[in-house]
């Protein structure tokens, strides 16, 4: 299991928490139509380290994703999503991003996997 920090989605980061997990789902999907949980829902979108926050979110993402199938997959405006919830968090803490595709990415500019933590960076 992955040890979570147990921070809900809006609450400050403590940065001296040394261990656990702060989990962000962004779907991408049709072209410019990044999506995360509305209001109202799970996480809102944001960071959390609370199970039933993320879990909320995964449910909300498999029903959009299940009206979203027949679209493309393009990145890049879940790339920027993604960058905007790690700055909510405190800058010497770990990063981590895990992108899961349904294929070839289609963007003009696509990061490419070896420069997504560039990409990130300028953010």
């Amino acid at each position: 299991a992955l040890p979570l920090t147990g921070e809900a989605a809006g609450v400050a980061s403590d940065a001296s928490l040394s261990s656990g997990f702060r989990v962000g789902v962004v779907q991408f999907s049709a072209q410019g139509e990044a999506m995360k949980a509305p209001k109202g829902t799970g996480t809102e979108g944001r960071l959390s380290g609370v199970l039933a926050e993320i879990d909320t979110d995964v449910h909300w993402h498999e029903g959009e994703f299940t009206s979203h199938a027949t679209d493309a997959s393009y990145l890049t405006q879940a790339m920027e999503m993604a960058a905007k919830m790690f700055e909510s968090s405190p800058a010497d803490r770990k990063k981590v991003l895990i992108v899961v595709a349904d294929g070839e990415i289609p963007d003009a500019e696509a990061p490419s996997m070896v420069t997504v933590s560039g990409f990130l960076e300028q953010q």
